[in-house]
């Protein structure tokens, strides 16, 4: 019974398992066959091990960053709605967009950042005459304080893929520092035929993606804006008749009496407590944005 006991024992440490304890206790030092057997089977695992630790590393440093970034000033804020194709005007015709964040059940007025974008096309001069050409509308404003912050025309390429409504806030809106948008409700409203053409939705606050969505998880919602929340400037008659739809997030929530639907939510809070926002460079986005705009 000993013999069996140390042949299975002198079987194990000749393993690719046991070298290391044969290695670490026994002092063995191990050829290159047993060194090529030992990394061939656990060397996956222990780059696993490694990498698991230096993703948790990582993902600490990030958020002792962020909360960081937390108390400086809000810089610029930007809502970017990217399109699933090149579309020229007569493609898309009137739309306009909005993101709203807002306080829910605070003071009434509740503080809220309106960033929005509109349609503005324009007739340009080509060798083969005019033509109609894309021109981008930015409209942020805020209320309480109720003070507009951005409303720029831009002239834009023949074809859009994106929609980029963006502005440097500094000490202007309800919101003065990133920290300030923690627990903050989010809305995005657009109109229906643009929301058929979305690739995804992001909104991004100073370096950080607040929220992204594609479309896979995007959902309609024939609900406008309520009458406090008014369109600036006004709408025309025709572009009133071009409706607006909540832009809403499918979650494998199970509606209630119905467990084969989804719930779709229309408000979502931004809980920093939950979750890290990711740093992001959408100020390049932003800038390749205008480079095209100017071609």
């Amino acid at each position: 019974m000993e013999i069996f006991y140390r042949e299975r024992l002198r079987i194990g440490l000749d393993s690719p398992k046991g070298l290391a304890y044969r290695y670490q206790y026994l002092r063995l030092p191990m050829s290159d066959a047993e060194q090529a057997a030992f990394f061939a089977q656990l060397g996956g695992r222990i780059e696993e091990l490694l990498t698991g630790r230096f993703d948790q590393v990582d993902q600490q440093l990030a958020r002792i960053e962020f909360l960081h970034e937390c108390e400086k000033p809000v810089r610029h804020v930007a809502g970017v709605v990217t399109l699933d194709g090149g579309y020229t005007p007569n493609d898309l015709g009137h739309f306009r967009f909005l993101f709203v964040v807002t306080k829910v059940g605070a003071e009434d007025p509740a503080p809220t950042l309106f960033v929005g974008g509109r349609d503005a096309y324009l007739v340009a001069q080509v060798p083969e005459g005019p033509i109609l050409a894309f021109g981008e509308h930015v409209l942020i404003w805020s209320q309480a304080p109720d003070e507009p912050i951005q409303d720029t025309r831009l002239g834009v390429q023949a074809r859009q893929r994106d929609f980029v409504s963006a502005s440097h806030v500094s000490g202007k809106g309800p919101f003065k520092h990133l920290k300030d948008f923690d627990e903050r409700t989010m809305m995005i409203w657009v109109t229906a035929p643009l929301f058929e053409k979305i690739e995804s939705v992001a909104f991004y606050v100073n370096d950080y993606e607040l929220f992204a969505a594609d479309k896979s998880v995007l959902r309609s919602r024939g609900t406008p804006p309520i009458d406090v929340w008014r369109w600036q400037p006004p709408l025309t008659p025709e572009e009133e008749a071009v409706p607006w739809v909540a832009v809403g997030i499918q979650t494998d929530e199970p509606v209630k009496m119905r467990p084969e639907l989804k719930q779709v939510h229309t408000m979502w809070q931004l809980p920093f407590g939950a979750y890290t926002p990711a740093r992001s460079e959408y100020r390049e986005y932003t800038l390749e944005a205008g480079q095209r705009r100017q071609q």
